[in-house]
């Protein structure tokens, strides 16, 4: 799809996902898809935006596990700890180590680990930020309906306070839209080209290394990802939202 209909997907999805947050997710499920099978046009429209960022997420997850298929093994190691965490922790230190996944030594790094284990040169920082938000987006969007549905008065209810965000634009905003978009986006292709690139070799061509094949993850556009990062935020369903 192109850019402007994904776009359109992504907000769908986001006021879909608060309507999910706002009920239990299999009955409301349910009920988008006895509504889409009546050709009721918003169930239709929801329910397709779900299935789209569904899809993309099990294209990105089919992809990490090619990196284990065809030999990346380190690649596939830190993507599978980034996706596996539901804090999105970080922050870059400067020492000097041995990036676990090039194999260089750099002087500025990401230590992500409960015992460090994981020491990565910070330019992967801005794929790994986006490789742990696209692995996370319903938890990122249950985290913002709880604030959201905090802020609004006790004596609210929760049918108003849905058509409150039918109508807002606040919440969804366009960077967290853009975000979205430059993370999916970027983060299938990064993988893609990656894969083809080293896997090139085994059809004749000269092909990479796993640090060379490390370097093109490493060039990954840092603009809008910050957007909808929670700040150290666990993005688990501990607490369930004040409704």
């Amino acid at each position: 799809m192109d850019d402007a209909e994904f776009r359109a997907t992504l907000v769908d999805y986001i006021r879909t996902r608060a309507c999910v947050n706002a009920a239990d997710e299999d009955v409301y499920m349910r009920f988008l898809e006895k509504q889409a099978v009546l050709e009721q046009a918003t169930a239709v429209q929801q329910l397709a935006s779900v299935r789209r960022v569904q899809a993309l997420v099990a294209e990105i997850n089919s992809e990490v596990e090619n990196l284990r298929i065809c030999g990346l093994t380190k690649l596939y190691n830190v993507c599978s700890f980034v996706r596996s965490q539901p804090k999105p922790g970080f922050h870059a230190q400067t020492k000097w180590v041995v990036c676990c996944v090039s194999s260089l030594t750099t002087s500025e790094c990401v230590v992500m680990g409960e015992n460090s284990e994981w020491c990565v040169d910070v330019s992967f920082r801005p794929f790994l930020q986006m490789l742990w938000i696209v692995s996370h987006v319903d938890s990122i969007e249950y985290s913002k309906f709880v604030l959201f549905v905090n802020s609004r008065p006790a004596t609210e209810k929760t049918i108003d306070s849905l058509r409150h965000i039918e109508k807002s634009a606040a919440y969804v905003c366009d960077a967290h839209v853009a975000a979205y978009m430059t993370a999916f986006q970027h983060v299938l292709a990064t993988l893609r080209s990656t894969i083809h690139h080293f896997t090139h070799a085994a059809l004749g061509a000269p092909g990479l290394h796993e640090s060379s094949a490390a370097a093109l993850i490493s060039h990954a556009p840092g603009a809008h990802v910050a957007a909808c990062m929670p700040a150290r935020q666990d993005c688990t369903k501990a607490a369930p939202p004040r409704l």
